[in-house]
């Protein structure tokens, strides 16, 4: 018999991905928690974000109350720059220390009169208590474990295109969380926010294509309807969407002018929105209807070595 070639290829795209998975839940692990593992770290008063096509202050802290700013406030200008996307408050804050003042230049909603608040920054502390461990399941214990156990399939199935799937599952269940990396520093921040964007909209997709077809593809005889939906029209409109929302969410935290048409455009269509969140539920479908009954047949029937990593589906 003659032995298969070993899966160069697949290996190679897995230790990248796998290095880049790994780098950017280290970096993100370090945002998430500037307390423990950043000290001198200033707090950010405020998170700022796009909200239809506005740059607004959103989670107030008291420091950023007692300046002025209030939820909802329409950012201008951060230290005397023009508030031109998201980079530019990361990196004031980035280069700030507890005690600095961070000079905030904004309007209140529906008013054209601009205001000036100075926020004297605070040193970043983390939550504690039951809130902590909450916390640190959701934002390291849950993303290291996907990370670890997708991968560890994957190197001993590389040619196995459900694991494939299951990586993609397992990556976007464990980027659910932003990770401030608008002040991660220029390049930096663009490629953790394409990883973390092409986690998450490939997570539907991904769970899409492994209902079909783990533990075992669709009978030919059986829903041709429904799987040809999914192939031919649920999953292009799913990767048009994907790739739309990463360019607009680098264009958000660079220069949103250059991506404000498109992100308005794409604000139209949500005129439809209902719809749009029914389609991509539906991408859940096979995988929360069909595999869990046929994985129950299987085992069932005792056939449970699909289950095993094994060294013959490579």
């Amino acid at each position: 018999m003659n032995e298969k070639k070993p899966p160069v290829a697949q290996y190679v795209v897995l230790g990248l991905l796998f290095f880049a998975a790994c780098a950017y839940q280290v970096r993100a692990t370090i945002a998430s928690f500037p307390g423990f593992l950043d000290r001198g770290a200033a707090a950010w008063p405020f998170v700022p974000g796009y909200v239809r096509g506005e740059p607004k202050a959103v989670f107030i802290r008291p420091e950023g109350r007692q300046a002025g700013v209030h939820d909802g406030d329409v950012l201008t200008a951060v230290n005397g720059r023009a508030f031109t996307g998201l980079a530019v408050f990361g990196e004031a804050i980035a280069a700030a220390k507890p005690g600095d003042a961070l000079r905030i230049m904004s309007q209140t909603p529906g008013s054209q009169d601009s205001k000036t608040a100075t926020i004297f920054l605070r040193p970043a502390s983390d939550v504690k208590g039951l809130a902590l461990g909450a916390v640190l399941t959701l934002k390291v214990v849950l993303p290291f474990f996907s990370i670890l156990l997708g991968f560890w399939v994957a190197f001993v199935r590389p040619r196995d295109m459900s694991v494939w799937l299951l990586i993609g599952v397992l990556l976007g269940l464990g980027n659910l969380f932003t990770a401030y990396s608008e002040s991660w520093g220029p390049g930096i921040r663009d490629l953790a926010e394409l990883y973390r964007f092409s986690c998450n909209q490939a997570w539907p997709l991904c769970m899409l294509f492994f209902g079909l077809y783990f533990p075992q593809p669709f009978p030919p005889d059986r829903a041709q309807t429904l799987v040809r939906l999914a192939k031919y029209v649920l999953a292009p409109l799913l990767i048009i969407d994907g790739l739309v929302s990463i360019v607009i969410r680098i264009g958000e935290v660079e220069n949103y002018a250059k991506v404000a048409a498109l992100a308005a455009f794409w604000r139209h269509l949500g005129s439809c929105r209902s719809g749009w969140v029914l389609l991509r539920s539906a991408a859940f479908l096979p995988a929360s209807l069909s595999s869990p009954a046929l994985l129950f047949r299987r085992i069932r029937n005792g056939d449970c070595a699909f289950c095993m990593p094994a060294q013959s589906y490579r």
